[in-house]
């Protein structure tokens, strides 16, 4: 009795696995643009506002809101109001 032997030339065997990868890694992509889409809902204080554009989400806050920096040099004293700067980033 002979045995039937199997052979897969080099080629073959690499073409196989290559269409496998590129198989797996197209599954993978479009299965993850499908699962990973979630709805975002941002709490933030009444003070602060959210904003969602694409993938992107900035929160903005101002804790001091209808103040000015004349309302802000009252608040300190005459001597203080002398030797301190205000600087406002926005």
């Amino acid at each position: 009795m002979s045995e039937k032997q199997y052979e897969i030339v080099m080629y073959k065997l690499l073409t196989i696995v290559m269409i496998g990868m590129f198989v797996a890694i197209a599954v993978g992509f479009f299965f993850g643009k499908a699962v990973g889409k979630m709805d975002i809902r941002v709490e933030t204080p009444e003070y602060c506002y959210s904003q969602i554009s694409g993938d992107n989400v900035t929160v903005k806050c101002n804790e001091l809101p209808d103040t000015t920096v004349a309302d802000l040099c009252k608040l300190l004293s005459e001597g203080m109001e002398e030797k301190t700067k205000v600087v406002l980033i926005t």
